[in-house]
């Protein structure tokens, strides 16, 4: 009789402590999908709002772009007046001559980015004191010096340590 209630007492122990320990693991699981949820979407209108002036200020550099093209073909035709005008006789032009003025090239500013970087920073790293946490004492735990798939169970707790005195 003492042998049976024995191997009853050890596969309850067994089932009680594979079943806490399936919903410890499950638990943290489900906490950790929830923090990284948390920090993709806490990052997000960072990152929305860094694209945005990005955009901005890739439209202004088009726009710049363009602006230059136009005030180098400008130059151009005014460097095409200066060589006719340098053509003309001396009593045409005046003493020294006639030459027009170029223009300068355009720089547009740019809008300071209040959001740049946050898409390149990774989200924080959680510590292993949260894991375990939720983990508990009765979570599996690996054996010193060991392989880290070569398991032990952790101590007992209390409730079933009794059991196992009767």
């Amino acid at each position: 009789m003492g042998g049976l209630k024995a191997a009853a007492l050890s596969a309850l122990d067994g089932t009680v402590a594979g079943v806490v320990g399936f919903g410890d693991r499950t638990v943290a699981i489900f906490k950790g999908a929830c923090d990284g949820a948390v920090a993709i979407w806490g990052s997000l209108p960072g990152a929305i709002g860094d694209f945005a002036y990005q955009a901005a200020n890739g439209l202004i550099g088009g726009v710049e772009a363009m602006l230059n093209g136009v005030v180098t073909r400008i130059n151009s035709f005014i460097e095409t007046l200066n060589a006719a005008l340098a053509l003309l006789p001396e009593w045409a032009t005046g003493e020294g001559g006639v030459r027009i003025g170029t223009l300068d090239a355009v720089d547009l500013s740019r809008i300071d980015n209040p959001f740049e970087g946050p898409r390149r920073r990774p989200a924080p790293r959680r510590p292993m004191r949260s894991r375990r946490r939720f983990l508990g004492p009765t979570s599996l735990r690996p054996i010193s010096g060991s392989a880290p798939w070569r398991m032990k169970r952790a101590p007992v707790p209390m409730p079933i340590a009794r059991l196992r005195a009767c």
